[in-house]
């Protein structure tokens, strides 16, 4: 790891009925949100190799036996999957702070330092339909030599729950480290950037995850990348589900629209791809290429037959969107293709509504004309 400057911020404590834990925590945040880390052009551009990755180059890798990383621990750690879990990547780095690069093979999940692109730890994973077991880990996350088994799985499991599911967890803090709170924030800043939010001086705390476990696959890139003809043989040799959500939550034709591939929309409608599946947050590709005001997309998705009906779970649809955004010329596309200005989400609002909530009076005009 690079540098760290360190702070003499005094740190509070989270008492134990204040969390949901049932143990007093320290606060963490005010040192290492505060932190930042110095890291040099080598490591930066390590960084940036991550963001089309899905784990293919470290695959069948074994983890270096320097610094007692030769060692095998037997672990049982259950962690809840959408269906099958696929091979692809589990936790892309976004920022220095990031400090991991997680990876699933389909037999193994490999923990990768995200600066030096050194892999410290893999974990034997046992696949079943809703979840995955870790049963051991090879290596260690620490580079003293002095990790005991537990701790190890300690720190792995904070590493799945605050990086691959993104929940806020304790950080298992190093018990000799109690005297000095500051420096163990420090510490864990070292290790795990600004994901490391609270802790608990017990480094051998585990604690539950909540979340569910979805990865980014080869479909998903190959989707970024524009790569009709790969994506095209993942999908017809059945290598994946063809509506299969990604890490971040979306679909493959949202991916499509993300990365500005309109024509990758029409591949996959010929795929057999579903235009109208939802993403995580339960919202279509035609609402999403609204709000990102992107015209082309909008042209190809409603070419392609997307439902202007379909709303999300407030009962929000595409032209609600385009009609609080005030986007005037896709509220046209919209009512040509028989969206219903008069359409009352949830809680009663109509487009209409939302237009004279903003004063778009040329949206209003044209409701107006419709009714």
């Amino acid at each position: 790891m690079a540098e760290v400057k360190d702070t003499a911020t005094a740190l509070p404590w989270i008492r134990y009925d204040q969390n949901p834990y049932g143990v007093p925590l320290l606060d963490l945040r005010p040192i290492t949100f505060q932190l930042g880390s110095e890291i040099e052009d080598a490591q930066l551009k390590n960084l940036d190799s991550y963001s089309m990755e899905d784990g293919a180059s470290f695959s069948g890798l074994s983890v270096e036996t320097e610094n007692g990383r030769d060692r095998l621990v037997d672990c049982e750690l259950t962690y809840q999957t959408a269906g099958k879990l696929y091979p692809g990547s589990l936790f892309v780095p976004q920022s220095p702070e990031d400090r991991w690069a997680i990876f699933f093979d389909g037999a193994f999940i490999y923990f990768i330092r995200s600066w030096s692109k050194e892999l410290v730890a893999k974990a034997a994973v046992q696949v079943e339909e809703n979840e995955i077991k870790l049963t051991q880990i090879e290596g260690a996350i620490l580079d003293d030599g002095f990790e005991t088994e537990n701790q190890t799985i300690a720190l792995v499991n904070f590493i799945m729950c605050s990086y691959v599911l993104n929940e806020t967890v304790p950080v298992p803090l190093s018990n000799e480290l109690e005297s000095e709170p500051n420096r163990a924030a420090v510490w864990a800043f070292s290790l795990f950037g600004h994901h490391a939010k609270v802790g608990v001086f017990n480094e051998d705390a585990l604690f539950g995850a909540k979340g569910v476990i979805r990865s980014t696959t080869a479909y998903h890139i190959a989707i970024a990348n524009n790569d009709v003809e790969t994506v095209k043989l993942i999908l017809n040799q059945n290598l994946v589900e063809k509506d299969l959500l990604a890490q971040d939550g979306f679909t493959p034709v949202h991916w499509a629209l993300y990365t500005d591939n309109f024509e990758m929309m029409k591949a996959l409608h010929e795929q057999g791809v579903n235009i109208n599946a939802r993403s995580l947050l339960q919202t279509t590709p035609l609402m999403d290429a609204v709000e990102l005001k992107s015209a082309k997309g909008i042209e190809m998705l409603l070419s392609l037959e997307a439902d202007v009906h379909a709303v999300d779970v407030q009962g929000f649809s595409a032209l609600h969107r385009a009609a609080s955004m005030g986007q005037t010329d896709i509220v046209v596309t919209l009512l040509m293709q028989g969206a219903d200005p008069f359409l009352a989400s949830v809680k009663g609002f109509t487009a209409l509504d939302l237009a004279k909530e903003r004063n778009h009076e040329a949206i209003i005009a044209l409701f107006t004309e419709k009714d």
